[in-house]
């Protein structure tokens, strides 16, 4: 029988109770200013994933051992009327732990080619055109409330591995809903089917997300999870080209994987990647891309997996977000996140027909112990192979030949 949180059931139990391991909460600001629905799935004990049930069903706050397990935000998380999107102050004071950017924008809009002080390929300023939210407005979009279920489900554990015979099902808790977007002037009509689940015992979560169009749509879509770091944590991923976005991010861009001098003046350093995904490595998914952050001593640490084939090709570069300042990394898949005029000045704009769909997955996971974090870096070894990382300063190459481009 399996055993969750030190309590025995049998599978109809299981069945019959459904909802174990989903239960209802309320997200708290800050000081207990506000109160947000949520779920809270708890898969594994001590592991609290709390899923907003105002937000987008985004995993806001994750507690770990009553710890925060992903960053959570000093201003407390906001609700739609709170949250700000007209600006990098606004957005930064909004994000959680677990953010999702898009459909219509997925960053900073930066300055196009034509307004470049040298009118080259590498922008130098941000700038900000209220059409385009700066991270878009999926986030602030509630699901909607007919489409919301939370279930407890056994099924075979075959998500992200390959070539391994699944004998017997697994326990599963989910959490799912539609959250429609719409923009009649961008335009864009999608609907996003979000599904949050985990497996029963382990450590971590996965999103799902198939967006479905409604009618041709062009679209950005970026995953925005984010971590606390701390003084010597590394981060470790299978990256051949990394690029600094702008001159603030040349600043020690060697130690790129190092976090070091928090809280310091210098606020954030924007990198954009390329990476590899696994290739015959037995167990995985070809495609899959293993990202870890780990504490200096090795014995804990977070990582992000994902799938280089779920997204289309201008969508696959792996983007950086190393805010020393603010003791925060996010670890960033997806659209580009130099804003919508930029993708769409140099084509890795993403679109979808009228019909057609798109689902990506996602997988946040945390290592508890040193056998852990050392299995998981072995895995990345594997995923890089002899590739080493080589590092793109400013004017070595063009800012957009990072996105690899779609074919029309």
């Amino acid at each position: 029988m399996p055993e969750i949180n030190g309590k025995q059931f049998t599978r109809p139990e299981f069945e019959a109770i459904n909802a174990i391991g989903v239960r209802d909460d309320v997200i708290v600001s800050q000081g207990g200013f506000y109160n947000q629905a949520s779920y809270v799935m708890t898969p594994a004990k001590d592991l609290d994933v709390q899923i907003s049930l105002e937000r987008a069903l985004e995993p806001m706050v994750v507690r770990l051992n009553g710890e925060p397990g992903m960053w959570e935000n000093p201003m407390g998380p906001k609700t739609i009327e709170e949250y700000d999107g007209g600006s990098v102050e606004g957005v930064l004071a909004s994000i959680q732990g677990f953010f999702t950017a898009g459909v219509s924008n997925t960053g900073a809009n930066l300055l196009t080619v034509a307004e470049t002080d040298a009118g080259k390929n590498q922008p130098q300023n941000h700038t900000h055109i209220p059409l385009f939210p700066l991270h878009g407005k999926f986030s602030q979009t509630s699901p909607n409330a007919d489409s919301i279920q939370r279930e407890a489900i056994w099924k075979k554990d075959d998500l992200w591995k390959t070539g391994i015979e699944q004998t017997e099902d697994d326990l599963f808790y989910r959490v799912s809903g539609v959250i429609p977007q719409r923009n009649m002037v961008l335009p864009y009509d999608i609907d996003v089917h979000r599904t949050v689940e985990s497996k029963a015992g382990e450590y971590g979560f996965t999103v799902i997300d198939t967006l479905k169009a409604n009618r041709d749509s062009g679209y950005m879509w970026l995953y925005h999870p984010n971590f606390n770091i701390g003084e010597g944590d590394e981060l470790h991923a299978p990256i051949t080209k990394l690029y600094a976005r702008d001159k603030d991010a040349e600043v020690d861009i060697e130690n790129w994987g190092k976090m070091t001098g928090i809280g310091d003046e210098l606020a954030e350093r924007c990198y954009i990647t390329n990476v590899k995904g696994s290739d015959g490595i037995e167990g995985l998914e070809d495609g899959t891309v293993i990202v870890a952050k780990v504490a200096e001593d090795r014995e804990s640490g977070i990582y992000v997996q994902y799938n280089l084939n779920d997204f289309f090709e201008e969508q696959r570069c792996l983007h950086i977000w190393k805010n020393t300042q603010a003791g925060v990394l996010g670890i960033e898949p997806g659209s580009t996140f130099n804003g919508r005029n930029w993708a769409e000045e140099h084509k890795v704009l993403s679109r979808l027909e009228a019909g057609e769909d798109k689902t990506y997955r996602v997988k946040v996971g945390f290592m508890m112990n040193k056998a852990e974090v050392q299995e998981k870096l072995d895995l990345i070894d594997k995923i890089r192979g002899e590739d080493t990382t080589k590092i793109i300063r400013i004017g070595d190459e063009p800012l957009h030949s990072a996105y690899m481009k779609r074919a029309s």
